[in-house]
């Protein structure tokens, strides 16, 4: 189960860091453009969401190693269960820090949106990956 979850992790960091890398600015900006946000949200939501991709890329860049770590737990004869336990809780560390990050930005944009705003994002939240470009949920 715990290997589930923490690889579930590291593809949501993965997959936030990817995101922010190769839309740049476009797709936030068309986040922002579908919240109706004003020139003072859209520039606290865009220094909120550049901050959080900076701090994710940063873990995501450290999480690489992890899976060298755990490569070589079974590399050997036997299935070396004290490197595992290291990486294990590496990535346990990478876990709790993401989500503080997360937590943060959620909790910083809940203030600077309104109700209204903040029903389209908990919808686009909810739909997951099948709310494709923001438009389909």
């Amino acid at each position: 189960m715990s290997h589930i979850l923490f690889g579930s992790v590291l593809l949501i960091i993965a997959g936030m860091v990817g995101i922010m890398r190769h839309h740049r600015h476009f797709g936030w900006r068309r986040l922002i453009g579908k919240l109706d946000a004003t020139p003072a949200q859209e520039r606290t939501l865009r220094e909120l969401l550049l901050s959080a991709r900076d701090q994710l890329s940063e873990l995501h860049f450290d999480a690489r190693s992890l899976r060298q770590e755990i490569g070589e737990s079974v590399r050997g004869e036997r299935f070396d269960e004290a490197r595992y336990a290291d990486a294990e809780a590496k990535m346990s560390e990478k876990f709790r820090q993401a989500s503080g990050v997360i937590r943060s930005t959620l909790e910083q944009a809940h203030e600077v949106l309104d109700s209204r705003q903040r029903a389209k994002v908990a919808k686009w939240l909810t739909a997951g990956p099948h709310c494709h470009r923001f438009s389909h949920c």
